[in-house]
């Protein structure tokens, strides 16, 4: 697992470079290409990410931003490389490839275009109709992320249905507060140019629809790995716009750099690692601080999970399982109620046994207090 997190960071941060040879083609001035990079490296939603746990998407802006620096420069061999591997990452990148694709069309690069769009829709429907359902036993789909615009007993295609029939019900959904918030934080830094350019609009559109569309809070908040599905696609956006004004209006540049960088300050102050409460990353806060009550604490869980052995298998509670993570049958608490009595272990927090609620470690309440369970460890407080 710590390898994993380490490599995390690093993908992360490699990003930079391929973005850095992004804007300074596109504005021709190392500069403000530099400080564009940096704007990626402070930005909120990637420190978020980071911090939180291991996702495949961390592979996505790199090798996105990548294969946009090979389709920009148009070298054909690194750009299908980079493809490929973008196509590995998860099913929903054989979207973005598309996009990329629907990027060249409106370049006037018809035949990469076509081609592009053609292989991330053939990437699609082979993913999402072929090697997941054979590899999940079934059909698979994320319906109950979008549950509030999916009308009754229909399936995915019931957000279209919303979409089209229910537009006062799309626009309160869309207008909500929290993803007015999100949009603000995402977007403000890069002073929402990315909405401005024709290439902005078609990269984004796939993660904006899943931001907007979306009833699950997860999906339209800093600090989990839904926003690399749109930031890095939004900077292309942004810098395609700044390239656009340079050619009418050089001397704006500098300027809108400039208010680009005031304003990825301020809202890496108010919501990254320097703000106190307001830095989250997944579904909690996270402080730097470090005290010698977080040392006491850190101490007891090093001791408690020394208790386990490592053969055995441990239902946890989602912050404890990075302590228990070197073994083969490990699973988060929310999946206790389905199969957590043919787990060995619980490893739980006491403040979560005492919210205990079916699906959310009850059995594990239960199977203590009623004895199929034996109590090793608890702490008085």
């Amino acid at each position: 697992p710590e390898t994993l997190l380490v490599a995390q960071a690093v993908l992360f941060a490699l990003a930079a470079w391929p973005l850095f040879l992004i804007a300074r083609e596109l504005l021709g001035r190392p500069l403000p290409a530099v400080v564009v990079a940096v704007l990626y490296l402070i930005h909120p939603a990637i420190l978020g990410a980071n911090f939180y746990d291991f996702h495949e998407l961390a592979f996505t802006p790199v090798l996105f931003f990548a294969a946009y620096y090979f389709l920009l420069t148009g070298r054909m061999l690194f750009l299908w490389v980079s493809v490929a591997l973008l196509l590995t990452v998860k099913e929903d990148m054989a979207i973005v490839v598309a996009l990329l694709g629907a990027v060249a069309l409106v370049t006037g690069r018809w035949r990469l275009g076509a081609t592009l769009a053609a292989v991330g829709a053939a990437s699609y429907g082979v993913l999402q109709g072929v090697l997941i359902p054979i590899f999940a036993g079934g059909a698979h789909s994320y319906t109950w992320y979008y549950e509030a615009m999916v009308p009754a007993g229909e399936g995915p295609s019931g957000v279209l249905t919303t979409l089209l029939m229910s537009p006062i019900q799309t626009s309160a959904h869309f207008a909500s507060y929290p993803k007015l918030t999100y949009s603000v934080q995402l977007f403000g830094p890069l002073l929402f140019l990315a909405f401005f350019s024709r290439q902005g609009l078609i990269l984004t559109s796939y993660g904006l629809a899943v931001a907007l569309c979306a009833s699950r809070e997860p999906l339209f908040q800093l600090g989990f790995q839904y926003p690399l599905v749109l930031l890095p696609m939004a900077f292309v956006g942004a810098l395609h716009c700044l390239a656009l004004i340079a050619r009418t209006r050089p001397s704006l540049i500098g300027p809108l750099v400039a208010a680009m960088l005031g304003m990825s300050l301020l809202v890496a102050y108010h919501f990254g690692p320097l703000s106190g409460d307001n830095f989250r990353s997944g579904f909690r806060v996270v402080r730097l601080n470090f005290g010698a009550e977080d040392a006491r604490r850190l101490a007891e869980v090093r001791h408690v999970a020394g208790l386990i052995p490592e053969t055995a298998s441990v239902t946890a509670s989602e912050t404890l399982v990075p302590h228990v993570a070197r073994r083969e049958r490990l699973q988060t608490g929310r999946y206790s109620e389905e199969r957590g009595q043919d787990y060995d272990y619980f490893f739980v927090l006491r403040s979560e046994l005492a919210e205990a609620t079916p699906g959310r470690f009850g059995e594990a309440y239960t199977l203590v207090y009623e004895g199929e369970f034996t109590l090793l460890y608890r702490r008085e407080t």
